[in-house]
Order: C-alpha cells, then sequence, then structure tokens
C-alpha cells in the first residue's frame, strides 16, 4: 500500500481550518472566566488605568469595631493578552504594596465565617472609583477577570491580639475558584512563635483554610522540620491534608 507524498490543496485548507478552530477556541476559553464583579455592560474603553490609592484604601466598621482593612500604595488596569493580541473583553487589575488586617472577636462569631475570597474581594471592590463598590457600566472594573496583588501582607487578629501573619510575593484572587493562590509565602504565629516558609500557599473557601500541596519548612522553638501537605487555619492551628 502506498500514500501520495504531497497533500492536495483542500487537504491544506481542512487542515488550516482545523488549526485555526483549535486556537480560537482555546483563546475564548482563555476568557470565559467570571469577572469579578459583574456590573454594567457595554464598550470598554482602550489603554491603561492607573492611580493612587489613599491610606487606609477601605475600611469596615461594626458599632465601635474594626472588621477589615485594606491599604495600598498604588494600582494598575490594564488589558489582558493572549498571544499578540489584547483582549476587550478581560482586564486585569494590579495592587502594589497591599495590606490587608481582618479582625476577629470572640464576643461576636459572626466576624469569622466570610470566606476570604469574598473578604479580600469586597475590600478591593471598595476602592475602586465611585466608592462603595459602585461600578460605572462599561467600565474596565466591570471586566476584571483577574486581580493580582505584589506584595501582599496580611494579618489576623483575635480581641486584638495578632494570631497568623502572611508575607508574600504576590497572590492572584480568583472569584470563580474560591481560591488565593500565594507565590513565595512566610506564615507566622507570633504567639507561639511558629513559622511556615513555602513556594506556593492556596486559600481555599471549600476548607477554610491556607493549604499547603507541595513541600514546606517549619520553625519553632523546638527545631525546624521539612515535610509536605498541610493545612492552616485562621488561628494557625494545623492539620494534615488529606
Amino acid at each position: 500500500m502506498s500514500f501520495p507524498r504531497t497533500m492536495s490543496p483542500w487537504g491544506w485548507k481542512l487542515l488550516l481550518a482545523v488549526g485555526l478552530g483549535a486556537v480560537v477556541l482555546w483563546v475564548l476559553h482563555a476568557y470565559q472566566t467570571t469577572a469579578l464583579w459583574d456590573e454594567g455592560e457595554g464598550p470598554v474603553s482602550s489603554g491603561t488605568v492607573s492611580g493612587q490609592v489613599g491610606e487606609p484604601v477601605f475600611t469596615e466598621m461594626r458599632g465601635d469595631r474594626l472588621l477589615k482593612s485594606l491599604a495600598a500604595r498604588e494600582f494598575v488596569l490594564n488589558r489582558r493578552s493572549m498571544l499578540a493580541f489584547q483582549s476587550r473583553m478581560a482586564w486585569e487589575a494590579r495592587f502594589r504594596d497591599v495590606r490587608l488586617y481582618l479582625y476577629r472577636y470572640t464576643i461576636d462569631p459572626e466576624t469569622s465565617q466570610t470566606p476570604l475570597t469574598h473578604e479580600v474581594g469586597g475590600m478591593l471592590k471598595g476602592v475602586m472609583p465611585g466608592g462603595k463598590g459602585q461600578i460605572e457600566k462599561g467600565s474596565p472594573w466591570s471586566r476584571v477577570t483577574r486581580v493580582i496583588l505584589e506584595p501582599v501582607y496580611l494579618e489576623v487578629l483575635l480581641d486584638q491580639v495578632p494570631v497568623l501573619k502572611l508575607q508574600a510575593a504576590s497572590a492572584d484572587v480568583g472569584k470563580d475558584t474560591g481560591r488565593i493562590h500565594f507565590h513565595h509565602v512566610r506564615l507566622e504565629n507570633p504567639v507561639a512563635n511558629q513559622r511556615i516558609f513555602s513556594e506556593s500557599v492556596y486559600w481555599s473557601d471549600e476548607s477554610r483554610s491556607f493549604e499547603i500541596p507541595g513541600v514546606y519548612q517549619a520553625e519553632s522553638p523546638k527545631g525546624r522540620a521539612t515535610a509536605r501537605a498541610l493545612r492552616v487555619e485562621m488561628d494557625f492551628s494545623l492539620a494534615a491534608m488529606p
């Protein structure tokens, strides 16, 4: 049995059409991401949006108790790129030098019930132009599908006492995944003088904890250890991942 050495013109056209179709489907799949804030319809402006943000950027109170606060040096809003193209439907927000503080109270258990992605998303939404989460229709803010914090510092306080501190070179916030991915991370329990280091840490709304699926290094007054697969809760309770 023999096969032709060259492909017919129709064969090349069919191969090219299949290849282009695959590229188009890949691009569409990449941008079929739920916007972090589903507000507004209409055209999206082009270019880059940037600005300075005050300090503190966002605070939330309940009565005379502080619940959360966020501070950042600046933000930049860019259209997301795919290959050599820029999407008109997907934008990326970058907040620089971010500091997040979450306050928990034993007399108010509800303060610890909101998932971290909602806490962070709510604070970021509160710093947008217009304040209080008001998003102008057709603005780039209404098309944000990815938020990056770089670097980021997170502190959790129970009755005004820090129980968990997190420092990371950067973090990716995803509303549709219910996760926050922290990169190059240091977790600390200042009460017990415990520290955990890992290249990659995830916050999971499902488990309500920080998850380290890979390798981590732990330090305490008792010594140092290297292990894998750990969960760290907001009060720094530790448990092995299944």
